[in-house]
């Protein structure tokens, strides 16, 4: 397991211009953080499963950003799967607000969910197998064969106060707590290691 913390500079999400963000995030490390990411995948049949675990160390509050907006509603399986340019046998798989080249009306916001003081958090994620490129809300290009490695990329924010967040109304009467578009341009990616994709 290895700690890569990743600053995403989300400036088109926040009305200052338009970001190069093709799942390849503009890569400034951060330091003074010891928030760390650890994951296994297994293949369940026709699926890829994605196990992972968020640990938060630090003495403040952090939100992770893994819920991923779908539609009018939030899948909670979901995650992008996208190859990576500069290393054709691996696939990214992200749980975070990773923006493309494609020009969109509207970035939804992913779901944020709080991780106290010493605690963690888990996540369990599913994708198709054999896996295929899919974006929560863009189009993304094909993968370039079949990988034979997987990074996983998990997004979080440090604690903004309440006015950092704001509540989306889901269709079905439930509501979701989601960042500003002012706190999700201070996103930080965890990032692991790649991993062997299971035969």
């Amino acid at each position: 397991m290895r700690e890569l913390v990743l600053l995403l500079s989300f400036a088109a999400a926040c009305g200052k211009g338009d970001a190069k963000l093709d799942g390849r995030p503009d890569m400034r490390p951060t330091t003074g953080t010891a928030v760390t990411l650890d994951w296994t995948m297994s293949r369940d049949g026709d699926q890829l499963q994605i196990d992972y675990t968020v640990s938060n160390p630090t003495p403040a509050r952090i939100y992770v950003l893994d819920e991923l907006p779908v539609g009018d509603a939030f899948a909670p399986d979901a995650i992008i799967v996208m190859g990576d340019p500069d290393a054709p046998d691996t696939v990214r798989l992200s749980r975070a607000l990773i923006r493309t080249l494609e020009k969109v009306l509207t970035i939804p916001m992913p779901g944020a969910r709080a991780v106290e003081p010493g605690a963690t958090l888990t996540g369990t994620a599913r994708a198709p197998w054999p896996l295929r490129a899919w974006h929560n809300y863009s189009t993304v290009d094909p993968l370039r064969g079949q990988p034979a490695q997987a990074v996983l990329q998990i997004g979080y924010v440090a604690d903004p106060g309440a006015s950092g967040f704001t509540q989306r109304h889901l269709p079905d009467g439930t509501t979701v707590t989601v960042p500003t578009p002012a706190t999700v341009g201070t996103q930080q990616l965890l990032v692991s290691d790649a991993q062997p994709l299971p035969k």
